[in-house]
């Protein structure tokens, strides 16, 4: 029986939050749709949050959206997370209060007295604790992107805990599954001259020390992966419109006529050793009756198992079909992977964009993008601006660049025809698509629409990368396109982390450090390994003109920093005379050099390897206080300059000198006074 048409809009917001006050018609045991198939349920209990009243159910219900995109251990991790947070609420003296729907700052003072007694809890590691808050935090921050419970400042994890975790290697330095010395891979051979040549390139051994080369060699993969995902979006794009054309133009009343002659059938005999005739031989009736009896929606094998078995064997079948008339997992990938060139946002925030994500500004020819970074401070939105575009770039034989307002529009309209078989906790996502599982999982009457999990985005990447007879050399995985972007960016601008860390969103310059030391250290020159290894430590080096107009120095200030450093024992450099005291009028070299650097960017080279030693011990001391030196003004005021300064010469100092000053440095104890 053919589904009820229904009027669809592109643009169609999420249905209304549940009131607090209305009973939700999920039970407190919930079965979650997006990891059950028949003969193994998982279900989540929410029993215990009794206490809470109608806002359990809220709990329960919001919940299955939250996970709904998780892989299966993923969603039962996240479950212990929130569970925990709402448990202690449920359990204590704030049930009644989260019941009734407390404003902002009771929420803020509930949720950062729960986080306080996690990161006091002494049997835990800083990492477990780090785990248990930001698991809650980001439950909270989904409730308010739902409008369920109001905006708030969200608690904060345990410092330094989240910089635990390594990155994953950077592609430009992923080596081919099969070496340049054994025989050429068939994939390869049959590709033809250009892309053998190509992949020579790619296999052959490199210095990793030369940014050059490095930079090249990611110019290579990106472009690369950028041309086949903008040649699948063309081709996607067109196979949409020219099928709904298609769909348009045929006279159904003559299909439907058929079929009612038929009594259903698609063929009927032509006679006597004639043989039959199907009214589908012609693919624009079949494209016709597909968009008229089910809306642009192929059918499940439950709902029109006759029409599931003509697509299986007679044309290219299910899943290509429904690509033509609608978003699926497998064509969503060139999508996906655009927006991560354009943005080098993480893969969640990209199948996490909303429907309205872009909208326009004052400039005709400008777009606002609006995304939520997963691991922002606050879970504050972020926004991006982009132009529109080369109007003829998504032709068939364009070559413009496809730009990211494009690739938005694209997918607004590729998603229209599925919106309204989506439960209303997905309508609102841009990347709304038909999910086919494996036919023995299939238990619904209509088709499965919502948005990919972790496991369906790895698998059709997957399948992605291996239809292309290059890539399909190279593991490579979509989650390593945002740090090769980030690596592309800080060899093109001469490793400023300014720039980088702007293009990431990163809320700390620090964090930016840290994301980029892997590949660094891998990837450029001793210098610039140096340089980049010095940003984790001091979150800022990279441009030193911005640097000394942010403190803004001058002499005088500049010589009180030096002198009290000189007071805690700085400048007694290794192999002088036993405690003994610089005295203010002593001329050191280290004070001019010193500030001149503050007050007019002047360095002198330091070629003593003692003076060497003494720095990267005194930084090293700066360092090892900064935790508590942060929380002073002195940091910003004396200390924080004093290592930007410190970190800036031994940049310049030589090699040789460098590496013998730290030598010195780590075999010598050299002690200080207490900073404050």
């Amino acid at each position: 029986m053919a589904r009820p048409r229904l009027a669809v809009d592109i643009f169609r917001t999420a249905a209304p939050p549940v009131p607090l006050g209305v009973p939700a018609k999920l039970p407190l045991t919930v079965r979650s749709p997006a990891h059950s198939f028949p003969g193994n349920d998982v279900p989540f209990s929410f029993e215990n949050l009794l206490p809470l009243r109608d806002f359990a159910h809220v709990i329960a219900e919001q919940f299955l959206s939250y996970v709904s995109g998780k892989k299966r251990n993923s969603a039962q991790g996240a479950y212990f997370l929130v569970i925990m947070f709402f448990n202690w609420v449920a359990e204590g003296e704030h049930a009644a209060e989260i019941s009734s729907g407390p404003d902002a700052a009771r929420w803020e003072f509930i949720a950062e007295r729960w986080a306080s007694s996690v990161r006091e809890d002494a049997k835990l590691a800083a990492s477990t604790r780090n785990v248990y808050i930001l698991g809650a935090r980001r439950f909270l921050k989904h409730l308010q992107r739902k409008a369920i419970i109001p905006k708030f400042k969200l608690p904060k994890g345990v410092k330094g805990a989240a910089l635990v975790s390594g990155h994953k290697e950077s592609i430009a330095h992923i080596a081919p599954r099969t070496k340049l010395s054994d025989p050429l891979p068939e994939a390869i051979r049959v590709a033809g001259p250009e892309v053998e040549q190509l992949w020579r390139k790619l296999a052959k051994d490199f210095d990793t020390t030369d940014p050059a080369v490095v930079l090249e060699r990611l110019n290579t993969l990106l472009d690369h992966l950028r041309g086949i995902a903008e040649a699948a979006i063309r081709s996607n794009f067109n196979d949409h419109l020219e099928t709904i054309a298609i769909a348009k133009s045929v006279d159904i009343s003559k299909v439907n006529d058929f079929l009612r002659e038929n009594q259903g059938r698609y063929s009927r005999s032509l006679g006597s050793g004639r043989g039959s005739k199907s009214i589908f031989e012609d693919e624009a009736n079949l494209i016709a009756y597909i968009f008229d009896a089910y809306l642009g929606v192929v059918p499940t094998r439950f709902e029109d198992p006759q029409l599931y078995r003509l697509l299986c064997n007679k044309h290219d079948g299910v899943k290509e079909m429904s690509a033509r008339f609608h978003l699926t997992t497998e064509t969503a990938i060139p999508y996906i992977v655009i927006i991560l060139l354009e943005t080098a946002m993480n893969v969640v925030s990209a199948l996490e964009l909303h429907v309205n994500c872009l909208t326009e500004t004052d400039e005709p020819t400008n777009y606002r993008l609006n995304w939520y970074k997963d691991r922002a401070e606050g879970g504050l939105p972020r926004d991006d601006y982009f132009r529109s575009g080369d109007p003829t770039s998504l032709r068939r034989d364009s070559e413009a660049r496809i730009s990211l307002p494009q690739v938005v529009q694209c997918l607004r309209v590729l998603r229209a025809p599925i919106v309204s078989l989506a439960d209303h906790w997905h309508q609102d996502s841009l990347f709304l698509m038909r999910i086919f599982g494996k036919s023995r999982n299939e238990d619904s009457m209509e088709p499965r629409v919502g948005t990919m999990s972790e496991t369906l985005e790895g698998k059709a990447w997957k399948r992605f990368r291996d239809e292309d007879s290059l890539l399909s050399q190279f593991p490579i995985t979509l989650d390593q396109v945002r740090t090769a972007v980030a690596l592309k960016i800080s060899l093109e601008s001469g490793n400023n982390i300014f720039t980088v860390n702007e293009k990431l969103h990163q809320e700390s310059l620090s964090v930016t450090a840290h994301y980029l030391a892997h590949d660094a250290v891998h990837s450029v020159n001793q210098a610039q390994a140096r340089q980049l290894q010095d940003f984790m430590f001091l979150s800022a080096t990279a441009n030193l003109d911005e640097i000394r107009r942010s403190f803004g120095p001058d002499e005088e200030r500049a010589q009180v920093i030096l002198a009290r450093a000189r007071r805690k024992g700085f400048g007694q450099w290794p192999g002088s005379a036993p405690n003994a005291v610089p005295t203010e009028s002593e001329d050191e070299p280290i004070e001019g050099t010193f500030v001149e650097w503050l007050t007019r960017g002047t360095i002198h080279i330091i070629e003593d390897v003692n003076v060497a030693a003494e720095m990267f011990a005194f930084r090293r001391h700066i360092l090892s206080e900064s935790p508590h030196l942060r929380m002073t003004p002195a940091w910003a005021e004396m200390w924080a300059p004093f290592v930007l300064f410190l970190n800036a010469s031994l940049d310049r100092t030589p090699a040789h000198v460098r590496l013998e000053g730290e030598r010195i440095a780590e075999e010598l104890e050299i002690f200080y006074g207490d900073l404050d």
